[in-house]
């Protein structure tokens, strides 16, 4: 594993769409216990950057290696290691309790640990008594809940998160705020997210990426 991180950054550098540099990363190191918030202002390419990190885009210039080894030749074990949460999820269509179920069907969980940490998931992030709940008659802020429970379920090596707290009324940005501070306390998992609050940063004691520091230019 690199000594340095669970993720090394090397002379990334990601455009927009072609028409000129967003930001250019000479080296970066997230450290495999991280809670790193990234910021910049709307189009800065915070989500990109997540994305990039999550491999469900590829690097467009540049290496970025998870645990010592590239990310384009490491795809299966990123798989299994790393989940990310859009700032507007899809849901499986069903349940509640179904699309839990279904973010644990590749780990060897027996029935009774498996019930187990869903209802615990549920519970953490104040969603005891959705478990029957249709996911197409939840409000946004219910959907972004129940898809970071499917997340947190799973207990990743490396959780991404896209504006965690952006459709949460207070109630449930305090329940976010909680659940995020508890994997925080982890032992095993970096979080990694972007945000434009520094009230979150601040709760969570994250280090900071402002992307704008990489910028060709200010914004």
């Amino acid at each position: 594993m690199n000594p340095k991180g669970i993720f090394r950054i090397q002379n990334l550098k990601v455009e927009f769409n072609g028409r000129g540099e967003l930001f250019h990363i000479p080296l970066w190191d997230i450290p495999p216990h991280d809670c790193l918030a990234v910021m910049g202002p709307n189009g800065s390419g915070k989500t990109t950057f997540l994305k990039v990190l999550s491999g469900l885009l590829s690097v467009p210039t540049g290496t970025i290696l998870y645990q010592g080894i590239p990310i384009q030749l490491n795809r299966n074990r990123l798989a299994q290691d790393v989940t990310y949460v859009h700032q507007h999820p899809y849901l499986f269509r069903g349940s509640v309790y179904g699309n839990l179920v279904a973010s644990l069907l590749s780990k060897p969980l027996s029935s009774k640990e498996r019930m187990f940490r869903i209802q615990d998931t549920l519970e953490t992030l104040g969603l005891r008594g959705y478990e029957d709940r249709d996911t197409r008659g939840l409000s946004g802020g219910e959907a972004y809940r129940v898809a970071l429970a499917r997340a947190l379920v799973r207990e990743p090596q490396v959780l991404l998160l896209d504006e965690p707290t952006a459709q949460a009324d207070q109630e449930a940005k305090r329940i976010v705020i909680n659940a995020l501070q508890q994997v925080v306390r982890r032992e095993n998992t970096a979080l990694i997210f972007s945000t434009h609050d520094e009230d979150l940063c601040k709760d969570l004691e994250a280090r900071i990426l402002r992307l704008e520091e990489f910028a060709p230019c200010r914004y």
